[in-house]
């Protein structure tokens, strides 16, 4: 039962349950609050909110400074408005009881939504902006062990940020879980999720979708310098480079794992770029990746997999199986600048591109290419060949089958050790 007559002050109830009004904010036990196991170390309490247009941000930082470590704030449907940054203290929970209809609304273009504490967590909420985003994101962390699960994403600039204060002060071990995401802000630097200066991030169960038609934001998910993350049950579409792992120069990405997911139709992002919808462009280290069951397609103006690293990148130990690149407007896969050693892929397709099924345009060493389809499927045959390698060394191709409208395959004369086993 809600009250709008309680007076202006917090009163213990039970068992660390508080009841009282600040300002627009309205915190109380009912009856099921009242059937909380409360203890020291945990307690619940239930808000009854409502968003007038008024900036509630003081009256949240009130009810947070009352929380203590091992508490749950639980937010039955409503809506709250907030204006500047809303900072969860460390091993707070906050409740939402419908991520659909549980808002959490900011009226600020550019400031941040929450930021969580170590071990906090958020769950069961729709974030969403009442003013169009221009910069800042709905949730950041640069803490260890915070959970965002089972939220909806609207209207956001960037949704989630997992990232570490520097290089060596890591946010270590972040879960980004079930979250449904769509209506995206567009503009340079916009896009769903990065993760920096992290390690052990787990990501899981993700369907994220962009605009239907004109400019889409930059990129999906993006990683930059961390150390082991899981990716899994992933689908994400129309966000420029859906998947992109940007490391910058003097940093390092080690052991990301994607499995069971798509990232596709990549359309023109800011600066006019048509983007990939697999982007692999790292500036420093990119080491020891995998990639089963993926899909990276449909990109409108460029390849599926863009493999490009900036000098003076590298990219060491990239093997994937069963990866399907097909339906782009340039290749499939492009191995486009050098840098790239150490790489297998194994079964999967790449059919129905303009350009080629794999185009090999720069210096690489070591890879096997072996049991891919790259060949017509139901999307049409390869505009230019089936596998075209212009360059590399040590690479080997086999049991593959090919087929393009300038033919199956095609290897330039003189490069070293590139044997192809029809």
């Amino acid at each position: 039962m809600v009250s709008r007559d309680l007076p202006r002050a917090c009163n213990p109830i039970i068992g660390g349950i508080v009841a009282c009004i600040l300002g627009g904010l309205t915190v109380l036990s009912t009856d099921a609050m009242a059937r909380v196991q409360a203890s020291s170390a945990s307690a619940s309490r239930q808000s009854q909110i409502r968003c007038d247009g008024s900036d509630e941000t003081a009256q949240w930082r009130k009810l947070l400074a009352m929380t203590k470590s091992g508490q749950v704030i639980t937010l039955p449907v409503g809506k709250t408005c907030v204006y500047s940054t809303i900072i969860v203290p460390d091993n707070v929970t906050i409740d939402g009881g419908n991520r659909n209809a549980t808002v959490l609304m900011t009226n600020s273009p550019v400031a941040d939504g929450i930021t969580l504490g170590d071990g906090s967590v958020l769950r069961n909420v729709k974030l969403t902006s009442s003013v169009p985003r221009t910069g800042g994101y709905f949730v950041r962390t640069a803490a260890n062990g915070t959970v965002v699960e089972n939220i909806v994403c609207a209207r956001y600039f960037i949704c989630y940020g997992a990232i570490g204060a520097k290089a060596e002060l890591r946010a270590i071990a972040p879960v980004l879980r079930n979250v449904l995401a769509f209506n995206p802000a567009i503009g340079r630097g916009a896009g769903f999720a990065v993760f920096h200066n992290f390690g052990n991030a787990q990501v899981a169960s993700l369907s994220v979708s962009g605009p239907g038609g004109g400019q889409q934001p930059d990129f999906g998910l993006k990683f930059l310098n961390g150390d082991t993350a899981s990716v899994s049950d992933v689908n994400i579409t129309q966000h420029g480079a859906a998947l992109d792992l940007a490391v910058p120069a003097h940093n390092n990405l080690y052991a990301l794992h994607v499995q069971n997911s798509l990232f596709d139709s990549a359309g023109k992002v800011s600066g006019a770029f048509n983007a990939p919808s697999c982007w692999l462009r790292p500036g420093g280290g990119l080491y020891e990746t995998v990639m089963t069951n993926v899909w990276c397609g449909l990109s409108a103006g460029s390849d599926g997999m863009l493999i490009a690293p900036r000098p003076p990148g590298v990219i060491e130990g990239l093997h994937i199986h069963n990866g399907q690149f097909s339906g782009n407007r340039g290749n499939g896969v492009h191995i486009a600048t050098s840098g790239l050693s150490d790489f297998t892929f194994t079964g999967g397709s790449a059919g129905g591109n303009n350009g080629s099924g794999v185009l090999v345009d720069a210096s690489c060493r070591f890879g096997v290419i072996s049991g891919m389809m790259l060949r017509k499927n139901h999307r049409g045959d390869n505009g230019d060949h089936g596998m075209d390698v212009r360059a590399g060394a040590d690479l080997t191709f086999r049991s593959n089958f090919y087929s393009g409208a300038k033919g199956a395959y095609r290897v330039q004369p003189g490069l070293k050790a590139v044997i192809v086993q029809p």
